[in-house]
């Protein structure tokens, strides 16, 4: 591979970096960058605490598809509670001398009209 298209690579991988702070996209991003710079696995695997695997895998999955095979495939779902409305629920909890998950589910309907499908959902 030419150096400018390397150091092009190297750019985009940086603006990449910068743009996710997801810890899980940024140690793909990140093993793949020191490997491209050649850091040994061992080096990598020992700073970002993942596997050599791990870093051969991404390495791969980066060369074959680029940028877009370091996303995540399952970003989650939108959360019930705005910020301000999951700060107020963590301060009514801190505010109890006791409570169970009942009391907090009923505290969510009443509070916010927030009516989950299962327990694990409060987790």
């Amino acid at each position: 591979m030419a150096t400018q298209e390397k150091e092009e690579k190297l750019r985009e991988l940086d603006e990449w970096i910068k743009s996710n702070p997801d810890s899980r996209k940024l140690k793909r991003a990140l093993s793949v960058k020191l490997a491209r710079q050649g850091a040994r696995s061992e080096a990598i695997a020992s700073l970002l605490k993942v596997s050599k695997s791990f870093i051969s895998k991404w390495k791969k999955r980066y060369s074959e598809q680029g940028i877009k095979s370091l996303k995540l495939s399952y970003e989650g779902s939108k959360g019930y509670l705005r910020k301000s409305e999951k700060e107020a629920t963590i301060n009514w909890i801190k505010a109890q001398e006791y409570w169970d998950l009942s009391e907090l589910e009923c505290y969510l309907i009443e509070a916010y009209d927030v009516v989950f499908k299962s327990p694990s959902s409060y987790y």
